[in-house]
């Protein structure tokens, strides 16, 4: 058996939630690699497909719903992961990821330490929105004044603070 560290478990699950790299799939490929997504807020699955899909548009999840194709429901609890997974280089750099409250990137593990300190790891379960800053919960962000804000939770290097803010600015468009 295998033994990740920390970091390599971070990139692995980074990439199983398709956070490592926006991919290009289809909406329902996409929630069906991911198992579903959580959405206890009904605006949530909306920013957790636009981190992780290259042009994602609203409209496509939205019509999906009415015709049923997906559905809201709560069987999401307890998922148990088996999702052959990637394993990329440890080295691997992690872009920038805002996530939805109750993200399956920090509720679907039990051990929330390969994205979270600590310190941060009850932000999952309280509804407060993360971001990934070299694949670990470093700020949180919220919707203010028709922008994102976000606070972070630790100190940034110039290049993390830009990457942050180009992030938050390309969100702040999809949301408006």
């Amino acid at each position: 058996m295998t033994v990740l560290s920390t970091r390599a478990l971070n990139r692995a699950t980074l990439a199983r939630q398709l956070l490592l790299d926006r991919v290009d799939l289809p909406v329902l490929d996409a929630v069906g690699h991911l198992c579903g997504l959580q959405a206890q807020q009904p605006q949530e699955p909306f920013v957790g497909l636009w981190s992780r899909l290259h042009g994602f548009a609203p409209e496509t999840l939205s019509d999906l719903l009415v015709q049923r194709r997906v559905v809201r429901t709560h069987l999401m609890r307890r998922t148990v992961h088996l999702p052959d997974a990637p394993r990329p280089d440890p080295d691997t750099p992690a872009p920038v990821r805002f996530l939805p409250a109750f993200d399956n990137a920090l509720l679907g593990y039990d051990d929330r330490t390969r994205v979270a300190d600590d310190a941060h790891r009850l932000l999952s379960v309280t509804g407060t929105r993360v971001v990934l800053v070299d694949g670990r919960v470093s700020a949180t962000w919220t919707v203010a004044d028709d922008a994102v804000a976000v606070t972070p939770l630790r100190t940034f290097t110039r290049a993390e603070r830009s990457a942050v803010a180009q992030e938050a600015d390309r969100l702040t468009e999809f949301l408006t």
